[in-house]
C-alpha cells in the first residue's frame, strides 16, 4: 500500500479527546468526479457511521476519530476538495490516511482507463 501525503500534527490546546490532526487538498476536474470520489469513499468506509446531511461534504466516524471530505470550491473548471483527519492515535490516523490515499489512487487509475 502506498503511503499517504498526509502530515499529522499533534494538537496541543485543542480538544482533549483527539490528539492528531492532518489535512490535504485534492484537485478534481469536475463536480461529477467529486460525487464519484465521495461514492468510492462511502463504499470503502461503509461499515462506519457517516453524516451525509452536510451540504456537499461527508463526515465519517471511525473508532479512534473521524475524517471529513468537503468541497471548498464553488465554481468549475475544477473542484478543490479538503480532506481532514482527526484521530486519538497517530497509528490509527495514518491507517485511515493510507486507506483514503489508496481509494484516491484507484479512482485516478479508473478515470485514466476511461479516457
Amino acid at each position: 500500500m502506498e503511503d499517504s501525503n498526509f502530515l499529522f500534527d499533534k494538537i496541543v490546546n485543542g480538544n482533549a479527546n483527539y490528539s492528531y490532526h492532518a489535512s490535504q487538498l485534492i484537485k478534481l476536474d469536475t463536480f461529477d468526479f467529486y460525487d464519484k470520489f465521495l461514492n468510492w469513499i462511502k463504499g470503502e468506509f461503509d461499515l462506519y457511521l457517516m453524516n451525509e446531511s452536510l451540504s456537499e461534504s461527508l463526515l465519517v466516524y471511525f473508532p479512534n476519530g473521524f475524517f471529513s471530505i468537503k468541497n471548498i470550491s464553488k465554481t468549475e473548471p475544477f473542484v478543490i476538495v479538503e480532506v481532514k483527519i482527526v484521530s486519538k492515535t497517530l497509528d490509527c490516523g495514518t491507517k485511515i490516511a493510507n486507506q483514503i490515499t489508496a481509494v484516491l489512487n484507484l479512482f485516478h487509475k479508473a478515470l485514466d482507463n476511461q479516457n
